[in-house]
C-alpha cells in the first residue's frame, strides 16, 4: 500500500519520496525532480530528468510521482511514502473511487485483447467512454 501525503515526516524504517514536475511548454519539455529522504531528513537518493513531452500539469506532475516511486523500488529503498504538492493528483491516488478502478480493469480487458501497445495522451479509448463519462457527472 502507499501512502501519499501533502506534509510529514516518515517513521523510523521509511524513506519519504518527495517529487515535482516542470513544464516549458515552447521546448515541449517536462522537468521532473525526485529526493529520497529518511525519517531523519538525510538524503539518500535523487535525481533530476528532462522528458520530451507536452503533458498538462496532473498528468506531468503524476509522471513525476511514477518517476520517483520507480527510482525507489530500483534503488530498494523501501517502505516509502510519498509527498507531493499536487493535491489534486495526491487525493486521486488515496481515493477509493471505485470507478478509477473500472476504468484501469476495462483498459486491461483491452490489451489482453490487444496485439501491440496502444498510448493516449490527455485521451482515451472509445470503450471506456461511457465510464469517463459517467465519472464526471455530478
Amino acid at each position: 500500500m502507499l501512502l501519499c501525503v501533502v506534509n510529514g515526516v516518515p517513521l523510523d524504517g521509511v524513506y519519504k519520496i518527495n517529487t515535482d514536475a516542470a513544464i516549458n511548454e515552447c521546448y515541449k519539455v517536462i522537468g521532473v525532480g525526485v529526493i529520497i529522504r529518511n525519517y531523519r531528513g538525510e538524503v539518500y537518493a535523487s535525481f533530476t530528468q528532462r522528458i520530451l513531452a507536452c503533458f498538462s500539469p496532473p498528468v506531468a506532475e503524476a509522471t513525476a510521482i511514477l518517476r520517483g516511486l520507480r527510482f525507489a523500488i530500483d534503488s530498494g529503498l523501501l517502505p516509502v511514502v510519498l509527498e507531493s504538492d499536487a493535491k489534486w493528483v495526491v487525493d486521486l491516488i488515496n481515493s477509493d473511487d471505485s470507478n478509477n478502478a473500472d476504468i484501469a480493469h476495462s483498459l486491461s480487458k483491452m490489451a489482453v485483447k490487444s496485439v501491440e501497445n496502444f498510448f493516449w495522451m490527455e485521451a482515451f479509448p472509445p470503450c471506456i467512454s461511457s465510464v469517463i463519462l459517467e465519472d464526471c457527472l455530478p
